[in-house]
């Protein structure tokens, strides 16, 4: 074991490298790095330097202990080289790299000593930079060098370089995805190219927001924790990756960054979040910023309540309960926070004008005006403020809180039957504004008398269906809470509408129009929008748990018990689909196919683990099973269900003879 010890005896010298821009949102952005080869020191790393010309390092003590961060190293990924490299008239050279990615670049350079080489990154083919992403290259006396990022990363699918002596080859250039080490848990495949589309698309996205150690809403310019955007991803990346160690450490983060201050004005305030440096973890005030750790942005009461939301979802996917403990006291701050904003059983707009969003970028949000003190906001926030109060009761009750549960549950009650009393439409069974997001977000928040849910659901899909014909028309939360919602419902002809389309707004709209990565946006190349981002990452839950069927047991957390349940003949256009899913308690398979008139399937349990299928019941038709140990265990909303232990079972049906 080596043991080494940082003190005033260290020496230190001016590196070669800088930074360009502010390495922050705002004036500047992140930009990037600069390496002046005239300044590199050589044998600066050998025992035999001369360093009599160093200065000593300057001892610093922080105010707050350090502690280890608990997650996967940040790593490259998926090495990356250019598709094409064009000259342009300017002297310049144009290089497309493929695919819109958030990495670090290696490319070797030749030029005049002393000049600068720039490199200039863009997500959009019509400008030679965004974001003010850019890195660059001060040339020494040998006239060749190689750039290589050290610190910053940057974003883009194309790269300008200026100041070259001689064109680069596409050899001399090669990038990286960057993010945090995770490993991969699921694959899926299906018939349908614009579904696998969406699927491996949702997957690199993903993959790119993901350095160090929590989900960004972008990587060029903005690079913030959003807890908002969480709804949308969470799911996803829990289906898909080994997520157990990355959302503990955010969920860490969220704890750090809860603070003790009464709210006053706007939360967005920085200076908000450095009035006290200390005050993680005391929990007084229990108000929680929109972004973690990183303070700053806007959102409103689904951004905090991801803090309720993510440590069920790690129980339910784990099987986790040490994480409902650990959390716990966030939650009841957060809650308890909230409470202070109540008024005659409603909750009531607080703080400033980046504070209480409701949904966010649905289709034409930005032309409707997005932040604003609307009514629908207010109904749109109650509905989730009920949410995370029934999803705090259920974690109380499992870690035996029965007082908060009891608290919380009887609230969520009270407060569901202010709101629908306020906002029904018994006419049409809609809520609000009768938008998507507003019958969404009541279904979601289960505010509604049971008897009435099956007609709201109705009017959903006929909101989908018939006056949106297919699409959707929703953003982030709003359409993070429809598809978790249409999901658990077991909705798929409705999911399956939606990411059936091609034209706006569409996922399918998006790969029509070039995109190699999920848009910030609905909508086409809005000037300032990012072409990388979290925002509708929602589907790639559902490839695993809806197309494949492999499905969560609420009751038994942790997948030693789940269920296989694959869409019906008239749900998709379908005709096979597979995944396989590497969950805590072992590889769960799932493949199934329909060819000429008999549906198969094929199943695999992990040892230790059971499972319940539920197979399609199609009228004439008998289902056999190779195995002989599948029960039968009854019927349900048009499927038969089986029980099986651990094994691998293949399922059929056939006409009757």
């Amino acid at each position: 074991m080596v043991r080494i010890e940082t003190d005033g005896s260290w020496k230190t010298h001016p590196t070669p490298n800088k930074l360009i821009g502010n390495w922050g949102f705002g004036v500047g952005g992140y930009g990037g790095e600069i390496w002046d080869a005239n300044k590199e020191v050589a044998g600066w790393n050998l025992a035999t330097l001369d360093d009599r010309n160093w200065k000593n390092a300057s001892v610093y003590t922080p105010t707050l202990k350090l502690s280890a961060q608990r997650v996967e190293i940040n790593a490259l990924h998926d090495e990356l080289q250019p598709v094409a490299i064009e000259s342009r008239p300017d002297g310049s050279y144009r290089v497309d790299m493929g695919v819109n990615f958030a990495g670090w670049t290696r490319i070797r350079v030749k030029g005049n000593p002393g000049d600068t080489i720039r490199f200039l990154f863009s997500e959009r083919e019509q400008d030679a930079m965004t974001f003010n992403l850019q890195n660059a290259y001060v040339m020494g006396a040998s006239g060749e060098g190689i750039f290589q990022n050290r610190f910053n990363y940057s974003s883009g699918r194309w790269i300008t370089i200026k100041g070259l002596t001689a064109a680069p080859h596409k050899e001399d250039i090669k990038g990286w995805l960057v993010r945090t080490d995770f490993a991969d848990a699921a694959d899926f495949a299906c018939s349908d190219p614009l579904q696998n589309w969406i699927y491996n698309t949702v997957k690199w996205t993903f993959e790119n927001l993901s350095l160090g150690g929590y989900i960004v809403d972008c990587p060029q310019r903005e690079r913030f924790g959003y807890g908002g955007d969480a709804h949308a991803t969470s799911e996803t990346g829990l289906l898909n990756y080994k997520m157990g160690a990355f959302y503990n450490k955010w969920l860490e983060d969220w704890r750090d960054v809860q603070g003790t201050e009464p709210m006053v004005g706007n939360m967005n305030d920085p200076a908000w979040a450095r009035k006290q440096e200390g005050s993680g973890r005391l929990l007084g005030g229990g108000i929680l910023p929109q972004t973690a750790p990183t303070y700053h942005g806007g959102g409103g009461p689904a951004w905090g309540g991801i803090v309720v939301t993510l440590p069920w979802l790690m129980y339910l996917y784990q099987g986790d309960r040490d994480i409902l403990e650990e959390n716990f006291e966030m939650i009841k701050g957060w809650l308890a926070f909230l409470d202070t904003h109540v008024e005659n059983n409603m909750l009531q707009r607080y703080g400033g004008a980046w504070d209480f969003l409701g949904d966010w970028l649905w289709p034409g949000a930005t032309a409707q005006g997005m932040n604003n003190d609307s009514d629908e906001t207010l109904f749109f926030n109650n509905c989730y403020w009920i949410y995370n109060l029934k999803i705090a009761a259920q974690i109380a009750r499992v870690i035996g809180k029965t007082v908060e549960a009891e608290k919380w549950e009887h609230q969520a009650k009270t407060v569901s039957k202010t709101i629908h009393e306020k906002y029904y439409h018994q006419g049409d069974h809609s809520y609000s504004d009768r938008s998507m997001r507003s019958l969404a977000a009541a279904l979601y928040g289960d505010i509604m008398p049971a008897e009435l849910r099956p007609k709201v659901m109705e009017r959903l899909a006929e909101e989908i269906l018939v006056h949106k014909d297919g699409h959707i028309d929703v953003g982030i939360t709003g359409g993070a809470m429809l598809f978790k919602l249409l999901r658990e419902e077991g909705r798929d002809d409705l999911i399956y509408a939606m990411t059936s389309q091609t034209t706006y707004p569409s996922w399918g709209f998006m790969r029509e129009n070039g995109a190699t990565t999920i848009w910030e946006m609905w909508e086409k190349d809005l000037p300032g929008h990012s072409l990388l981002h979290s925002s509708y990452l929602y589907p790639g839950a559902w490839y695993i748990d809806g197309m494949a069927g492999i499905r969560k047991d609420p009751v038994n957390p942790g997948f030693r018990k789940f269920t296989i349940r694959i869409p019906k003949l008239t749900e998709t256009q379908i005709s096979w689909a597979k995944a396989d899913f590497d969950s805590p308690a072992g590889l769960i398979r799932s493949s199934w196919k329909r060819e000429k008139g008999k549906l198969m399937l094929e199943v695999t349990v992990p040892p230790n683990c059971s499972a319940t299928v539920w197979f399609p019941d199609e009228a004439g038709k008998i289902i056999t099973e190779n195995s002989g140990l599948a029960r039968q265990a009854g019927k349900k909303n048009g499927y038969l269900l089986f029980d099986i232990p651990a094994g691998n079972y293949q399922f059929s049906n056939q006409g009757a003879n």
